[in-house]
């Protein structure tokens, strides 16, 4: 609306500016054309206010209203701006501390480790009914925990053992009879290999030379408890 108001102001300019300039070229009263610089008429004698302007002038004077008609057309046409090749949309440029900004780290994810401790092997030597132990200990956090090696025996004429693994109970019971809760039992024996699962707590391999009358035996081993705990990076 207000576009539509400045150039019909700007019309009705250039329109009063040609009116006084036939005004100022003709005479009013009988539309003869009057001599430069001239007052009166020279047909009819009418007499003017002033005197008329100079050719000159009238054309400078229509230029002048000219272009300034012509540019207040322009200063209102619509604008349009020059689009980047490829005709997609302008990319978003991030800020500087957006585009410095690194990712975060992920987060470390726990992750089961295998690990042991061994049992230090040494050779036990033992008399005729003579029992000896190793306590086993598994911690609450660990999982899949096992014994695992070998024993192997030697002295008279059978080199025979007794081995097992059992609790503190099955332990006492051991002195004079039959244990109870043995996770592993290896019945009369020289040599055995042991991969026996083991319990949360306390336990016992236990070496016994139970069969014997008159010889001792010496037992050899090289054992271990494995077990997998949870790691966190």
């Amino acid at each position: 609306m207000r576009e539509r108001e400045l150039l019909g102001k700007g019309r009705g300019e250039m329109t009063e500016l040609k009116e006084r300039a036939f005004s100022a070229m003709f005479c009013q009263q009988c539309g003869k054309l009057l001599p430069e610089q001239s007052r009166a008429c020279e047909h009819c004698g009418h007499n003017h206010e002033s005197p008329r302007i100079s050719n000159k002038a009238l054309l400078l004077a229509a230029i002048a209203a000219l272009i300034s008609g012509v540019c207040l057309v322009v200063s209102f046409l619509p604008r349009s701006y020059p689009s980047k090749a490829g005709g997609g949309p302008t990319p978003v440029v991030a800020s500087e501390a957006e585009a410095t900004q690194a990712p975060p780290a992920p987060t470390p994810t726990p992750y089961w480790k295998t690990e042991n401790y061994r049992i230090k092997s040494h050779a036990v030597a033992l008399d005729v009914g003579q029992m000896w132990w190793r306590p086993l200990d598994v911690k609450e956090d660990w999982r899949n925990a096992r014994l695992v090696g070998r024993f192997k025996t030697q002295g008279g004429l059978r080199d025979d053992i007794y081995a097992c693994v059992t609790d503190k109970d099955g332990l006492e019971n051991l002195k004079s009879g039959p244990a109870h809760n043995i996770w592993y039992e290896s019945g009369r024996v020289t040599v055995d290999t042991i991969n026996a699962r083991l319990p949360v707590g306390r336990s016992y391999f236990v070496l016994k030379n139970r069969y014997a009358w008159l010889t001792n035996r010496t037992v050899t081993f090289d054992l271990k408890v494995e077990y997998e705990r949870l790691v966190y990076p």
